[in-house]
């Protein structure tokens, strides 16, 4: 094999090596209509590669992309807070609220009782955390909450059971 042939060129001669190893000789009589159609199946094997990896990138990209969104259950915007629940140990939920990538409020007790394990349910630390987001002062802005208490009324006005 000469030494500077391409690809191509060595892709096409393997198959006419093997073409004459199997007995074919056919394409001798017309080498121009058999070179075509050499051309052209490699035509189509890059093409189809080239398919194949456009298709993987397409879809490898698209599964990044919905998995960087806003697809967990336990992250709930709202007035351009962020609010995310924190399952607690007994079952219970508590939040983070979070404001310009700072956290303004950690609550990991209940805010009614002050007692660990949190809320009860999802639900009910949604209804208390956007509470919270709607009296935040914008002085408060600053500090972090760390577990502040809420007044039993604010549980009754919220439907909150068992207070």
């Amino acid at each position: 094999m000469p030494l500077n042939t391409t690809p191509l060129s060595v892709s096409l001669l393997d198959t006419i090596q093997t073409s004459l190893d199997s007995g074919h000789t056919s394409w001798l009589q017309h080498p121009g209509s058999y070179l075509l159609s050499c051309l052209k199946i490699n035509l189509m094997k890059r093409i189809f590669c080239l398919s194949f990896s456009f298709i993987a990138f397409i879809l490898v990209a698209r599964s990044q992309h919905s998995n960087s969104g806003n697809n967990d259950k336990n992250v709930v915007i709202f007035n351009n807070y962020i609010i995310q629940l924190k399952p607690l140990s007994g079952n219970g939920y508590g939040y983070d609220i979070i404001y310009q990538q700072k956290l303004l409020v950690h609550q990991d007790k209940n805010p009614f009782t002050q007692e660990p394990g949190g809320l009860k349910n999802k639900e009910d630390a949604i209804r208390v955390a956007k509470w919270q987001v709607l009296r935040l002062m914008p002085s408060l802005k600053q500090q972090l909450l760390n577990n502040p208490q809420i007044p039993i009324e604010v549980a009754r006005q919220l439907n909150i059971p068992g207070y």
